[in-house]
């Protein structure tokens, strides 16, 4: 194998490692809300639902941010400065001694995040773009991955009477070690950096919009729902008469159901059409989260819960996937708008759902989670006409200019 093969294969195993790193930051403050609410005072659901908003808000703005300053200035640069946002993020979180302070550290691990995870997506679309369905269901099953051990570290740890910094601990040694293998990798030279390109991070924007408003959309809507499973999930199995341990490990089994889903979704054809299965996952997903409305007991919860998981699994990497490969020229741009959309769902979901579960009121949260995705796979239906009207009109100016 020539150097450059090994350096993409460092570069693509990096970038799916950094996915684990954010996953496991992204689900701890669920997995361990009833411990840290503890420590400081506060309800697990009320903790929940203002710690999580704090930590998303900033990393839906990095989405943005980072998929831009990617196209600028190349997207290893801006992979390490997110790996080390995410080490320091949670170092100041295991030494945190006041709430405040869990909130400025959720800040900063949020922007680590926000920036992996859209830098990451468009990255290993450059690196390999006739692979994309293919790298980016991958690239989630490693999301999964790290979300399925945070869940189960925390259940495992937590009951051992383990303090929850311990896990912070690890993920900051994680970040660090992450930082080092991105020193040594190589992503391919776009265009957008080069000094001829002067389109700014808003005309880039402004370019796509058209294009990249209703998956965004739809995005939006899918996170909103997906967040809320997750994140009250354990809340929801304990008022149904789950024990501490199984609530904990039932967003385990969640993230183990979307990453077999994700596994089998890497093997459609790249030429498949996105919006079919989209539609499909998203559909019989909210027919899943609306049955929770029926469910008698916590067993039967986590069943659906777990059916949810796999039902929707491939519907957030196939619609970035989709945005990407359908927007080359700017891909850190498009998969962060998309993504950063979809970002906003994990900041507004524990605002407004976080009251309705800690009030009990489950059949109205399960009723709005899945009519949201009823509603994205109506964004996902309409954005296959409008790339047909696009495709139809660009092959016309072809035609006229030939």
């Amino acid at each position: 194998m020539n150097n450059g093969n090994e350096r993409r294969g460092l570069t693509t195993c990096t970038s799916l490692m950094s996915l684990v790193a954010f996953a496991i930051t992204a689900n701890l403050l669920a997995a361990v809300g009833k411990q840290m609410g503890e420590q400081f005072g506060m309800r697990e659901a009320v903790f929940v639902q203002w710690a999580y908003p704090v930590q998303f808000f900033s990393f839906s703005a990095m989405c943005f941010l980072g998929g831009v300053a990617s196209d600028r200035i190349g997207k290893r640069r801006s992979l390490l400065a997110a790996c080390v946002l995410i080490s320091i993020g949670c170092l100041v979180m295991l030494l945190a001694p006041k709430f405040w302070v869990v909130c400025i550290a959720a800040l900063i691990v949020g922007m680590g995040g926000g920036g992996i995870e859209s830098i990451s997506s468009a990255g290993l679309t450059d690196l390999h773009p006739t692979k994309s369905k293919l790298f980016m269901n991958l690239a989630q099953i490693f999301y999964c991955i790290g979300a399925n051990s945070a869940s189960v570290a925390a259940g495992i740890l937590i009951g051992c009477g383990i303090s929850w910094r311990w896990l912070y601990f690890g993920t900051c040694l994680l970040g660090a070690a992450l930082v080092v293998c991105f020193v040594f990798s190589k992503f391919p030279y776009k265009a957008s950096e080069s000094a001829a390109d002067t389109n700014g991070g808003v005309r880039r924007v402004m370019e796509l919009l058209p294009n990249i408003w209703l998956p965004s959309l739809g995005l939006f809507l899918y996170v909103f729902a997906e967040t809320s499973i997750y994140a009250f999930g354990p809340n929801y199995l304990k008022q149904l008469g789950a024990t501490d341990k199984m609530s904990t490990l039932s967003i385990a089994a969640f993230w183990s159901a979307v990453a077999i889903g994700r596994l089998l979704c890497s093997f459609l054809p790249q030429k498949q059409t996105y919006e079919t299965a989209i539609c499909g996952m998203m559909t019989t997903a909210g027919i899943l989260l609306i049955g929770q409305v029926f469910a008698q007991n916590w067993q039967s919860a986590i069943v659906l819960m777990t059916l949810t998981g796999l039902a929707c699994a491939g519907a957030w990497p196939m619609v970035v996937s989709m945005v990407t490969v359908r927007n080359i020229k700017y891909s850190g741009t498009a998969s962060g708008f998309t993504i950063g959309c979809g970002a906003v769902g994990c900041i507004l979901s524990p605002m407004v759902l976080g009251k309705i579960f800690d009030t009990g009121r489950t059949h109205l949260a399960y009723s709005l989670l899945g009519a949201c995705f009823l509603l994205s796979s109506l964004c996902i239906a309409m954005t296959y006409f409008q790339h047909k009207r696009r495709m139809a009109r660009e092959e016309a100016e072809h035609g006229e200019t030939a």
